[in-house]
């Protein structure tokens, strides 16, 4: 059985993601946002995607590889809802008589778009109520589709190719946003942190799902394993190259290409 595997050093992803995107938000507040280094600290988001990918996404392939049937969308649903609103409504209606936001948040419009996930899709609300909520917008796209695309796919031979287009299908949403929507203003920025934008983040989780459940069945562990595991200051020694060319400007080329990078 490959679905019911645990990975618990994801923990400790997840936490490096929170207190980068912890200190992102704290550098904000202290207006000193504007350096590189700071202000890439919002990476925690693309990490905290690529690990739903994976862990939500293992399961459907799991079970596609044993020969089982999917499982129940509605019990998916069930959890998913379970997993996120109950907490996420309680804090919001706290947020929203702590801050005197009433008169944002407790309307006909503000329920329906705070309260159901929707702030994401609008200039004027992607920063109200709980400002960082954004992000569950997006994570509650991604688990609208992830049950679609399960049964989309269900009579394709390899998941590999499908979850390579939906990559190319990000990156592409991004480019073209770019290339007819950008402009000094913020009118277009939903549009690049809704979920289409993200696809190729979340891609990345579940092309490593796919990997990994393969991996499993076949008994395969790639040597660079190894090498991690006598080396274990080598990924981090990677990931700080990676901020480091991430932070460091003029590469990129002009703003739309720095732009497409950041996201």
């Amino acid at each position: 059985m490959t679905e019911r595997r645990v990975f618990p050093l994801f923990d400790s992803l997840r936490a490096i993601a929170a207190l980068c995107i912890f200190a992102y938000h704290i550098a904000a507040s202290q207006n000193a946002i504007g350096g590189t280094w700071l202000g890439n600290l919002n990476v925690g988001v693309p990490i905290f995607f690529v690990v739903s990918g994976f862990l939500l996404y293992r399961p459907f392939v799991a079970r596609r590889v044993e020969g089982r049937p999917r499982a129940p969308v509605r019990r998916y649903a069930i959890r998913r809802v379970l997993r996120i609103v109950p907490a996420y409504w309680v804090a919001l209606t706290l947020i929203t008589i702590w801050l005197g936001l009433q008169s944002q948040v407790f309307t006909l419009h503000g329920v329906a778009t705070y309260y159901g996930f929707l702030q994401v899709y609008d200039t004027s609300t992607i920063a109200g109520g709980i400002g960082q909520a954004w992000t569950l917008s997006v994570e509650v796209a991604f688990y609208v589709l992830l049950p679609l695309w399960a049964i989309a796919i269900s009579r394709v031979r390899s998941e590999l190719w499908p979850v390579a287009a939906l990559a190319l299908a990000g990156i592409a949403w991004k480019l073209v946003v770019l290339a007819t929507q950008f402009k000094a203003g913020n009118a277009f920025f939903p549009l690049l942190v809704a979920f289409p934008a993200w696809l190729e983040t979340f891609a990345a989780g579940m092309a490593l799902a796919v990997i990994s459940v393969w991996a499993t069945e076949r008994g395969w562990r790639p040597r660079a394993m190894g090498i991690v595991e006598r080396h274990a200051w080598l990924p981090w020694l990677v990931a700080a190259l990676a901020y480091t060319a991430l932070c460091v400007r003029g590469w990129q080329g002009g703003t739309r290409a720095q732009v497409l990078v950041d996201y």
